[in-house]
C-alpha cells in the first residue's frame, strides 16, 4: 500500500474543501482541496503527498498558474496549483522529502494558499477524488503518525478528544468531528487554541 501526506511539513490550515458547488469553477464545483500555511504559521513548502515521479510542469491550463503533476506509484496523479515557484524538475523521482516549491497565488487565486487534486492514472478534469479523504484513509501506516489527547472547546466548554499526529499537526482529523456535531472549527493560530462552534 502506498502512504499518503499531507503536502506540508509545517502548520496549515484547510481551505476550500472539494465538492463545493459554484459558478467560479467551469465544472460547476470545487473539484480538489485548497490548503494555506504560511500565512497560518507555516513555511509554505510544498512536498509530494507521496512517492512518485514528476509527471508534467506548468501542463494544464493558466487557471492553475505555476502547476505540477505527481505520478505516484500505485497510479493516481496529484496536481499542485498555483505555486509561488516550482523547484522540482521533469522526470525527478521524488519522496515525501522532497521540496516541490511553495504556495503562492498564481493563476486564478484570490489569495495564497496551495490547491491540491487528485486523480485517477491520468490527469483528467474535473478530478474526481476527494484528496483529503484519499489521504486521511492511507494515513495508517505512516510510522511516525501518533494518537495525541487534544482539548478543544464545545461552545466554550473544554472536551478532550484523541486526533492524529503528524509532524506538528495535531489537528487533522477535526473536520469529521466538526461536521459530525454540525459545527464549524476555529482556529487561532496565536494562541493555538481551537474552537468548535456548535450550528444552532
Amino acid at each position: 500500500m502506498v502512504v499518503y501526506r499531507y503536502p506540508f511539513r509545517s502548520k496549515f490550515v484547510f481551505g476550500t474543501k472539494y465538492g463545493v458547488k459554484g459558478d467560479s469553477w467551469s465544472c460547476g464545483y470545487h473539484c480538489g482541496i485548497d490548503l494555506k500555511s504560511k500565512n497560518y504559521g507555516g513555511d509554505g513548502i510544498v512536498y509530494p503527498i507521496a512517492p512518485g515521479v514528476v509527471e508534467s510542469i506548468n501542463l494544464h491550463g493558466s487557471s492553475y498558474g505555476r502547476h505540477l503533476c505527481v505520478k505516484h506509484d500505485d497510479g493516481m496523479v496529484s496536481l499542485y496549483a498555483h505555486l509561488e515557484y516550482i523547484t522540482a524538475t521533469k522526470g525527478q523521482r521524488v519522496t515525501q522529502t522532497t521540496k516541490l516549491g511553495r504556495e503562492g497565488t498564481t493563476g486564478n487565486s484570490s489569495g495564497v494558499h496551495l490547491h491540491l487534486e487528485l486523480h485517477k492514472n491520468k490527469y483528467q478534469y474535473p478530478a474526481k477524488i476527494d484528496p483529503m479523504q484519499w489521504i486521511e484513509n492511507h494515513l495508517e501506516e505512516v510510522e511516525d503518525l501518533q494518537i495525541k489527547k487534544l482539548t478543544v472547546y464545545i461552545n466554550n466548554k473544554p472536551i478532550e478528544i484523541d486526533t492524529v499526529y503528524q509532524d506538528g499537526t495535531n489537528y487533522l482529523k477535526l473536520r469529521d468531528l466538526a461536521e459530525a456535531l454540525g459545527a464549524q472549527v476555529k482556529y487561532n493560530a496565536e494562541t493555538q487554541r481551537i474552537d468548535i462552534i456548535k450550528k444552532v
